[in-house]
């Protein structure tokens, strides 16, 4: 027999009234996620299945329709983090008023705008998908083909 604080026992009872499609072992393994425990791949597809969590493994955190149960939208919301689109907007707006950037300084204005969810190498490598995704698309633009030197700009627009 398997013998539960408390403290998750009075959890697993709001989560089930709350959500009696729900059995215990759907809340407990829900609480688990709250707590940051490890799970395997199959309580994760299980867990995904019934539309519970989202993100990814091992970075997975629940979904707003059980944020919301749980009176947690706004921790959902820096888990889950916002579209590229409004980081995007973030890196336009810096070099806009500052002229030039290199990435480091972008890393450094979304750190904390990031999700939760992401860590330090995460955050890098969404930067710098970030500033690619706009040179792409013709917004910036780099000031020297050197890369350790050059600094990120926004592309000329002809009409000014």
């Amino acid at each position: 027999m398997t013998l539960f604080p408390m403290e998750t026992l009075q959890y697993d009872m709001w989560m089930l009234h709350d959500h009696p499609e729900f059995d215990l072992t759907t809340v407990h393994l829900i609480d688990r996620v709250q707590k940051h425990a490890p799970l395997n791949k199959d309580e994760v597809k299980y867990l995904r299945r019934l539309k519970v969590v989202e993100g990814k493994m091992p970075y997975i955190y629940v979904s707003a329709k059980v944020a919301e149960s749980l009176d947690q939208k706004e921790q959902y919301i820096v888990n889950k983090g916002f579209e590229d689109e409004a980081y995007k907007k973030w890196i336009v707006n810096y070099l806009e008023t500052y002229k030039k950037g290199k990435r480091q300084d972008f890393i450094k204005l979304l750190d904390n705008k990031l999700p939760d969810t992401m860590n330090e190498e995460q955050k890098v490598w969404k930067v710098k998908n970030l500033l690619h995704s706009l040179k792409r698309d013709g917004i910036i633009t780099t000031d020297s083909p050197n890369r350790r030197l050059a600094n990120w700009i926004l592309v000329k627009d002809d009409n000014q």
